[in-house]
């Protein structure tokens, strides 16, 4: 049985994202060349690739690693390892965003992932807010072991 807990995995570490997570989005979009004849109804469309996927996962610092969060400095600590595990230092450093797991190793995940958008809301000292865009290089939803 899978189990949704949304994780970051580098080669030295892993972060699993605070909880709980309200939303997480994925699309998908294709390139392809369009043609429109003057005069003529339609077009033709032709070449279609798939793009890479664009990953949104909008949350609340509530816990984290199953340990309630329960004041601003908790969070604000919180907040900032989200932060570090986010960065991405150059275009070749990437990592995986594994969606859900068995418990036993098995995985779905997107891999060759970065981030390209990260956005907090403080303005409630009960609770801080999230929304989080990563881009996946690769379209596949992968299944397997994490190496």
């Amino acid at each position: 049985m899978l189990t949704f807990a949304p994780t970051i995995f580098r080669t030295t570490s892993n972060f699993e994202l605070p909880r709980p997570v309200s939303s997480l989005r994925i699309s998908d979009a294709w390139d392809f060349e369009k043609v429109k004849v003057p005069l003529r109804d339609g077009d033709t469309v032709s070449g279609h690739s798939r793009n890479g996927t664009d990953i949104r996962i909008e949350g609340q610092i509530g816990t984290h690693g199953g340990q309630l969060q329960a004041d601003e400095l908790a969070m604000f600590d919180t907040l900032t390892a989200l932060r570090t595990a986010l960065h991405v230092g150059n275009g070749s450093e990437t990592f995986i965003l594994s969606l859900f797991n068995d418990g036993l190793g098995q995985h779905r995940y997107f891999d060759e992932c970065s981030t390209t958008r990260v956005d907090f809301d403080l303005s409630n000292k009960h609770v801080f807010t999230f929304s989080i865009q990563i881009h996946a290089a690769n379209p596949q939803l992968q299944q397997g072991l994490l190496i």
